[in-house]
C-alpha cells in the first residue's frame, strides 16, 4: 500500500515540476539530434516548464544552439567576466554525480546538482537496526533559509537511495526490531524510534536522532519543498527576448508581399557595411490611425547565420506616415536596415510583420560579403534611399515639428518597458530619452 502511495506522490511531483513529458513532447525529443537530447537530460532539473516547451518548439538546429547559449548566459552570475561560473559549477557537479552515483537520476545526485556538496555527511546502518542511511547537512545559504538535514534511505539494503520524507513514517526506516505496527501515528513512531536507536545504534544514535528531528520539523514548516526549487535565472526575461527575435512565421499567418535586395555600400575597417532594402507595396499594408495621423506600423526581425550557426539577431521598428498632405506617396514603401559584417559567406533571414494587418513576410537569402576599401552603393539601394529622403523633405515642408511621448498602457509598469515617441516634421533629427536624469 505504501509503495502505491509513494508512486502516486512521485507522479504528482513529476506533473507539478514538468518532469513527466507528454507523448507529444516525447516524440519531439526522440526526433532531436543526440546532443540536444543529452543537453535536455543534463539540465532537466533547472529547465523551467516554459523553457522546455519553447526549446521543443524550435525548428532549426541553429535556433537550438542559440537557445542553449542564451540559457546559460541568463544564469551567469557575473556576466562581466569571461567565465560562466554557474555553467562551470553545474558541469562539475554532473561529473561528480556520475562518478559517485552512476548517473543523475538518483535522489542523492539530484540534491548534489541542485545544492552542491553537503557541508557534512554521515553513513550508518546501526547494526542492521535501520536500513542503510546517508545523512547530509547543509549550513544556511541564500537558497536554503536555515540549516538543513537530508536523510537518504536504501530500503531492504539494496538498490538506489531515495530522499526520506516524514510522510513515509518512521517504521519505513527500520529493518529489525520494529516497534511501531502499521497505522500508528508518527508521534508514537518517533518515541519508538528513539528507544530503538538508543539501544541498538551505539555511537551514532545522536546524529541520527538530530537528523530525523530536523527533517520532521522541516516537514511541519513546509520548507522541504525548497529542496526541489531550481536556482532562478539571473535574467528572468531572457526567454521572451529570445522568442521575440525569432524569424519563424506564426502558423497560418497571411502572406505579405515584399522584395528584398542587399548591397555593400562601403568597407568599414576590417568589416563591410551590409545594407538591405525591403520594398513593400503600400496597397498591401493596413494603416492605423493615431490621433490625426495615418501610420504604417512594421516590425523587422533578422538573423544572420555563419557556418549554420546563429551569428547575430537584430530588430527594427518602423512607424511611418501612410500619407502626406492627404495623399499617399509612392507605390512602394522602402525599409532600410544595415549590419556590419566581416567578409565571408552568411545566410540572412528576415521577417517583416505588418502589426496592424497581421501579415508577415519571410525570406532566407545567401549573402557573400566582399572585402571593400571604399564606397560602392547599389543603384536600387540609392534610389530607395532617395525616395525616403524625399518623403522626409515633403513632411518638413508641410508640417511643423512635433514630438509626443506615448505613455505605456496601464497604471503600473514593471520590468522592461518600451516607450514610443511620435515624431513629425523635418526639424527633429534625433531623439534622446532620460530617466531620472540618466540617459
Amino acid at each position: 500500500m505504501r509503495k502505491s502511495r509513494a508512486l502516486v506522490f512521485l507522479l504528482l511531483l513529476g506533473v507539478i515540476w514538468g518532469t513527466v513529458p507528454s507523448s507529444g513532447a516525447d516524440r519531439r525529443i526522440a526526433d532531436l539530434a543526440p546532443k540536444y537530447r543529452q543537453w535536455l537530460a543534463e539540465v532537466d532539473l533547472i529547465l523551467r516548464k516554459e523553457e522546455r516547451a519553447a526549446f521543443l518548439a524550435l525548428k532549426e538546429d541553429y535556433q537550438r544552439d542559440g537557445f542553449i547559449q542564451k540559457f546559460w548566459e541568463s544564469r551567469d552570475p557575473y556576466p562581466e567576466t569571461p567565465r560562466n561560473e554557474f555553467k562551470d559549477a553545474w558541469y562539475t557537479r554532473l561529473e561528480e554525480a556520475r562518478n559517485e552515483y552512476g548517473g543523475i537520476a538518483e535522489d542523492r545526485a539530484r540534491m548534489l546538482l541542485l545544492h552542491g556538496p553537503a557541508n557534512q555527511s554521515w553513513k550508518t546502518d546501526c547494526q542492521l537496526t535501520l536500513w542503510p542511511l546517508e545523512i547530509w547537512y547543509y549550513a544556511r545559504t541564500e537558497r536554503l533559509p536555515s540549516d538543513f538535514f537530508l536523510i537518504f534511505l536504501q530500503p531492504s539494503g539494496g538498490g538506489p537511495f531515495h530522499l526520506w520524507a516524514p510522510v513515509e513514517g518512521y517504521d519505513s526506516v527500520q529493518a529489525l526490531f520494529r516497534q511501531a505496527p502499521e497505522g500508528r501515528n508518527n508521534e508514537i513512531d518517533a518515541v519508538a524510534l528513539e528507544r530503538t536507536l538508543a539501544r541498538y545504534c551505539l555511537g551514532s544514535d545522536q546524529i541520527v536522532l538530530t537528523a530525523f528531528r530536523a527533517v520532521r520539523q522541516e516537514g511541519q514548516l513546509g520548507t522541504l519543498s525548497v529542496l526541489e526549487y531550481p536556482p532562478p535565472a539571473r535574467d528572468t526575461e531572457w526567454l521572451a527576448t529570445f522568442l521575440g527575435l525569432s524569424t519563424d512565421l506564426p502558423k497560418g499567418a497571411p502572406a505579405l508581399p515584399a522584395q528584398l535586395t542587399v548591397a555593400f555600400p562601403e568597407g568599414r575597417g576590417d568589416r563591410t557595411l551590409v545594407q538591405g532594402v525591403l520594398q513593400v507595396p503600400r496597397k498591401s499594408l493596413q494603416p492605423v490611425r493615431l490621433e490625426d495621423h495615418l501610420l504604417y506600423s512594421l516590425l523587422l526581425t533578422g538573423e544572420v547565420l555563419k557556418d549554420e550557426a546563429l551569428h547575430e539577431s537584430f530588430r527594427y521598428r518602423f512607424d511611418l506616415p501612410a500619407e502626406t498632405g492627404g495623399k499617399t506617396t509612392g507605390e512602394t514603401l522602402p525599409l532600410v536596415f544595415e549590419r556590419t559584417l566581416r567578409p565571408g559567406d552568411y545566410t540572412l533571414i528576415v521577417r517583416l510583420e505588418d502589426l496592424t494587418g497581421k501579415q508577415s513576410f519571410r525570406q532566407a537569402l545567401p549573402v557573400s560579403v566582399p572585402k571593400l576599401a571604399g564606397s560602392a552603393q547599389n543603384p536600387e539601394v540609392a534610389a530607395a534611399l532617395d525616395s525616403a529622403r524625399q518623403t522626409l523633405a515633403q513632411e518638413a515642408a508641410t508640417e511643423t515639428a512635433t514630438l509626443r511621448l506615448v505613455p505605456p498602457p496601464g497604471e503600473v509598469a514593471t520590468g522592461q518597458v518600451r516607450v514610443e515617441a511620435q515624431v513629425s516634421g523635418g526639424a527633429i533629427h534625433k531623439v534622446s530619452f532620460a530617466l531620472d536624469g540618466k540617459p
